[in-house]
């Protein structure tokens, strides 16, 4: 996923969500499928991010949480996603590798430490925390999750366990950059 390559612009179904994930015309199938969970569509930029998601056909948001019922019934249907009514259904289902947080700032804390104690990737919209305090805590239990995670890894050698670990991290981390493009 150079920088340099150039975006697939996603049709008009995908831009609005109906389609995340799913190859357009001229796209190739993704040799893996990265099922996601979002949790919130509070953040100023949802819509934005969730295009930048749509042109990307390695990326499926499977999950939505929300806690508002309208934003609710809009983004499960333009995404095709399942609605879960609590957060524990998304840290219990082993098919969702990561999450996408785009909630209000004051609950990124509490979202970002579920879903790391879950082993979850994580992707937070800016800013991280209202406090610096509330930052640390993140960024400490997102190293000890990453940390359990290589733990885990056992004997796999240790370019193909660090390519593994971090290929979905440095995807969302791209999906990031391009976003910040638009």
């Amino acid at each position: 996923f150079p920088k340099d390559t150039p975006a697939q612009t996603p049709s008009p179904e995908q831009a609005a969500g109906a389609t995340a994930g799913t190859p357009g015309e001229g796209t190739q199938a993704p040799a893996t499928l990265h099922k996601l969970a979002l949790l919130s569509t509070a953040h100023i930029h949802t819509d934005s991010f969730l295009h930048i998601v749509a042109g990307r056909p390695e990326f499926k948001i499977t999950r939505l949480w929300e806690d508002d019922a309208a934003r609710k019934q809009k983004y499960v249907e333009s995404l095709g996603a399942v609605a879960a009514a609590d957060r524990k259904e998304i840290w219990g289902d082993p098919e969702i590798e990561g999450v996408i947080i785009l909630s209000e700032t004051f609950r990124h804390r509490e979202l970002v430490l579920e879903a790391a104690a879950a082993g979850k990737h994580i992707f937070v919209e800016k800013p991280l925390g209202v406090r610096g305090q509330d930052a640390a805590e993140m960024a400490a239990a997102i190293a000890k999750q990453r940390a359990e995670r290589a733990k885990g890894d056992g004997a796999a050698p240790a370019a193909k366990r660090d390519s593994a670990r971090h290929e979905l991290d440095k995807k969302i981390f791209l999906i990031r950059n391009s976003l910040r493009d638009d």
